[in-house]
């Protein structure tokens, strides 16, 4: 099955979309051969409504980006949000009544699960969990003001 990814590139100085398309390979990091420009994947739908804007000559596209969502998928989205709840006090901001989905509130940037089925549905590729291998390499940061205080 041919893999497409959906794109757009990114000048990061003046903060303006300069070239959008598809293609059949992709980089994790989002990093291009030219300095400044940085290409961030899209889904499909996602592709679809933006080019429509910018194929629209009235449109003004320069924006600044906000980075909106961390979405890990998982095993089991309950215990993993409880997890996450118990060991840093975070509120629940949304759950699916499928519990194949939830979001914590973690201030300007969401912090979200979800269930190795919705991956497959949206057709993403991952890794599934698997204890006798070493994990993939990410990391949360969470920031306090005084460790001591907040994790007595």
């Amino acid at each position: 099955m041919l893999k497409i990814y959906y794109y757009i590139d990114i000048d990061l100085k003046s903060n303006q979309i300069v070239n959008w398309g598809i293609s059949q390979t992709a980089t994790l990091t989002g990093q291009t051969n030219k300095a400044n420009i940085h290409r961030v994947f899209l889904t499909k739908g996602q592709y679809n409504k933006l080019e429509k804007l910018l194929n629209n000559k009235k449109t003004n596209l320069k924006f600044m980006l906000k980075y909106g969502y961390t979405i890990l998928y998982v095993a089991n989205v309950v215990e993993t949000l409880n997890f996450y709840q118990k060991a840093f006090g975070l509120n629940q901001k949304f759950t699916t009544p499928e519990k194949d989905y939830g979001e914590l509130d973690t201030g300007s940037t969401t912090l979200a699960f979800a269930d190795y089925s919705i991956a497959e549905y949206n057709g993403v590729e991952i890794a599934k969990s698997d204890k006798s291998i070493p994990a993939p390499a990410f990391e949360l940061t969470f920031v306090t003001e005084d460790i001591e205080k907040d994790f007595k």
